[in-house]
């Protein structure tokens, strides 16, 4: 979990990530989430985009699918662009259920149930890469978002704090004088 303020580097830092692992680990795929795809698109996309530009990515390397909330890369690994918003006809979030992931991204994860991670969690594929390529990892969700209470709190702020987190877990926790770059006003 990387629990900080706007201006952080939270979605930079995960769209930064995913990049680099789709890039090195052909076949993988991916979730990012948020709770409404509408924001997602508006925000968190914008991420992925400023990463491309400042790693000179073209359109030659990936695809984005508008229509489909889909990003392909030219080696065959997919990140599934996905709202976790609770809807009331599905409740047990089954819309989930046919991905088979490598990892998954969660923006905002104050946003969301504990349900829905719990899901996703289970939608990890052991599965690595196609037979002819040569990579493993583990499975790993990457959760950011703003402080706030609900799972993120019990699973884990408290923890952390209380100096018991499990080896599973890491809680990383920005500050706003950690960012260099964020103006005095800001700050105030």
């Amino acid at each position: 979990l990387y629990w900080g303020g706007a201006r952080w580097g939270k979605s930079y830092l995960g769209a930064s990530w995913i990049t680099m692992e789709c890039l090195t680990k052909p076949w993988s795929a991916w979730l990012v989430w948020r709770s409404e795809l509408k924001r997602l698109r508006q925000t968190t996309l914008v991420s992925f985009f400023e990463v491309f530009k400042a790693w000179w990515l073209t359109e030659k390397q990936y695809n984005y699918n508008k229509v489909d909330s889909v990003m392909k890369f030219y080696n065959g690994s997919t990140i599934y662009f996905v709202d976790l918003g609770w809807q009331p006809s599905d409740p047990n979030y089954d819309r989930l259920g046919s991905f088979g992931l490598t990892w998954l991204w969660i923006d905002e994860a104050q946003e969301v149930d504990a349900t829905a991670r719990d899901v996703l969690r289970a939608r990890f594929s052991l599965l690595y890469g196609k037979d002819w390529y040569d990579w493993k990892t583990i499975p790993k969700a990457l959760y950011t978002c703003n402080p706030w209470p609900w799972w993120i709190k019990k699973d884990f702020y408290v923890p952390h704090k209380e100096g018991w987190i499990p080896e599973d877990r890491v809680f990383v926790q920005s500050l706003v004088t950690d960012n260099p770059h964020i103006p005095d006003e800001y700050i105030e």
